[in-house]
């Protein structure tokens, strides 16, 4: 049995999520091409590979903030 009714703070959150997930899946996607289009052009294969290999630096506009 499903409830018809539901707060709107619950509405927000459920909207939120399905948003963020649509997202999240656009991303991939994309990720996707791009690696598919690496296959036949060496350069771009280059670039993915030091892109993935590399560690992140942190942000050291944040490393000032201590919140």
């Amino acid at each position: 049995m499903t409830l018809k009714y539901t707060s709107q703070a619950s509405k927000e959150l459920i909207l939120q999520y399905v948003l963020e997930n649509i997202e999240f899946r656009k991303k991939c996607r994309y990720l996707q091409e791009i690696i598919t289009l690496s296959k036949d052009n060496e350069i771009l294969s280059k670039m993915l590979t030091d892109f993935f290999e590399k560690k992140f630096k942190k942000n050291p506009l944040k490393a000032f903030c201590k919140n």
